[in-house]
């Protein structure tokens, strides 16, 4: 979660607030990633630990300090997760369910600011996700990211980064990107 024991969701808010305050003017400060990995968070559930509104409260509140900044937002992971995400049998990574965003988008004070980050991995980093092991891999690939966040941005018109690909999966990921129509820029160390 974006908050513990120790760091409240208050706390949080003040941390992004200071830097978004102190490093506004940079021309290099574009973005804020409001949370990394936000994992047994909920989507949509109306519960408090919902991502969706957190990133909405976190991101209204770097937004009214620097009104230029980009908001990243990820998905979530684990349970409970978003309703209709069929659980985690499905094999999402940290990051990287964004099913939510169907019933529950992330509403921010300025939507031209949200960009969606999800994070995707291949067999590399977790070898245990059945999908990487059907005799259809690597072609089934395109379908499981279509369901996660392939959807995204027809649906809410939001730009869609993905934030953390690791693996020679990335190869295919970004081959069918290219496929359905969409720039790619990629960085690789």
């Amino acid at each position: 979660l974006w908050y513990d024991a120790t760091v409240s969701e208050n706390d949080a808010i003040h941390s992004w607030t200071t830097l978004a305050s102190q490093f506004c003017s940079h021309w290099n400060f574009f973005a804020a990633d409001l949370a990394n990995e936000p994992r047994k968070a909920s989507w949509g559930r109306g519960r408090p630990t919902d991502w969706n509104k957190a990133a909405e409260r976190i991101g209204n509140a770097v937004l009214q300090v620097c009104p230029r900044l980009l908001i990243f937002v990820q998905g979530v992971a684990g349970e409970p997760g978003a309703q209709g995400d069929g659980g985690v049998e499905r094999g999402y990574f940290w990051g990287e369910n964004l099913y939510g965003v169907h019933t529950a988008p992330v509403r921010l004070r300025d939507q031209s600011k949200l960009v969606y980050s999800p994070h995707t991995y291949g067999p590399s980093v977790y070898n245990l996700q059945k999908y990487f092991h059907s005799p259809l891999f690597p072609d089934n690939m395109p379908d499981i990211w279509a369901n996660r966040f392939g959807f995204v941005r027809a649906q809410t018109g939001s730009p869609v980064v993905v934030g953390e690909v690791a693996d020679d999966l990335a190869i295919g990921l970004v081959a069918h990107v290219r496929s359905v129509g969409v720039a790619v820029r990629a960085v690789r160390w």
